[in-house]
């Protein structure tokens, strides 16, 4: 039962700075990336606007990160903030995706 805190908590850890390992260039705009704090948000999520598909978030704007989804277990002791790569046109084009698709 030990280890499944331990598997949690790695996860957790991984998702809380996504700044390892990556690149520091957009592949879809060739800008430069930024690290940015992002809330890591606990529980279970329910839209309340439309979503754009994870393939079109990926092929589209994969460096606009807002927020972290991190799993519906929630612990005091978790981590409450995320390291995130950002990219400034990836942010522009899903704002303007998400005014293109109202409720």
């Amino acid at each position: 039962m030990a280890r499944f805190p331990r598997e949690v908590r790695a996860t957790l850890d991984r998702l809380a700075d996504q700044t390892v390992g990556g690149t520091n260039v957009c592949p879809v705009h060739h800008v430069a990336l930024s690290t940015q704090s992002v809330d890591m948000v606990y529980g279970l999520l329910r839209p309340t606007r439309p979503e754009p598909m994870p393939d079109l978030r990926a092929r589209e704007f994969p460096y606009a990160a807002k927020w972290v989804a991190a799993g519906c277990m929630v612990g005091e002791s978790y981590p409450k903030k995320a390291k995130v790569l950002q990219c400034v046109k990836c942010l522009i084009d899903q704002e303007a995706w998400y005014v293109a698709h109202p409720k």
